[in-house]
């Protein structure tokens, strides 16, 4: 991950995109909260069409180009839509709204049947996948512990640390974000659905992102773990 040029972006965010400020002066501005530099982040994520912010005359920051839709944290793949939705969703709402939203919606996908899902050249869809399960969960934790006082990009760059020490181990030391709660849910959530609580398991060469036929599958059958070997091809 870019960080460097997300520390750039801020500065430019910082500095660029600021917004009147009528609270005490008229012709005041102030500059964008960590809130809403979330928000700003993930609409130029999702965009379309690739966003490109110039931050020197030698340098552009791309949020598709630069952060990538997947950043590797421990051998992790951590999905950055739904990692920055998830944290835009949990810096507004109670941590377990944010966490029901994300599940909610791959049990929805997970309805349809897997081999006309929206990876239907693939044959199946992504419900439950593995990397987008977890990033939800990351989102949440990054976006609920958001501060104010301390800027974006510090915070993301410690977050990822984290992340990264936490699929590399299995835990976190001291953790400031993932605290020993949130790496037992973790867990919690890895054992239920994918039958293990080993998150080193989930290293982006795993055997796990093999069974995703079986685990869109499973999903639709509600067979947990989702890893369940299947009996048969298909559902009725």
């Amino acid at each position: 991950m870019h960080l460097k040029l997300l520390v750039a972006w801020e500065i430019k965010v910082n500095t660029e995109y600021k917004d009147l400020d009528h609270t005490n002066n008229p012709s005041a501005y102030r500059q964008k909260t960590n809130s809403e530099k979330l928000a700003f982040l993930y609409s130029e994520y999702k965009a379309t069409s690739q966003q490109i912010t110039t931050l020197r005359e030698d340098k552009d920051f791309s949020c598709h180009k630069d952060l990538g839709h997947y950043v590797i944290c421990g051998g992790f793949p951590i999905d950055m839509h739904h990692f920055l939705r998830s944290a835009q969703l949990a810096d507004g709402l109670p941590d377990g709204l944010a966490k029901w939203a994300g599940r909610d919606e791959e049990e929805d996908q997970a309805e349809i049947d897997p081999t006309k899902g929206k990876k239907e050249k693939e044959g199946f869809s992504s419900a439950f996948a593995p990397e987008d399960m977890l990033s939800n969960y990351l989102g949440v934790y990054f976006g609920d512990a958001l501060n104010e006082d301390l800027s974006f990009s510090s915070q993301m760059t410690d977050f990822m640390a984290e992340v990264e020490e936490l699929f590399t181990t299995n835990d976190v030391k001291n953790g400031k974000y993932l605290n020993v709660g949130k790496i037992q849910e973790l867990k919690e959530m890895s054992m239920e659905i994918y039958d293990t609580d080993d998150l080193t398991s989930f290293n982006r060469d795993s055997d796990i992102y093999n069974k995703i036929e079986t685990i869109n599958w499973n999903g639709k059958d509600e067979i947990f773990p989702l890893t369940t070997p299947r009996t048969k091809e298909k559902s009725n």
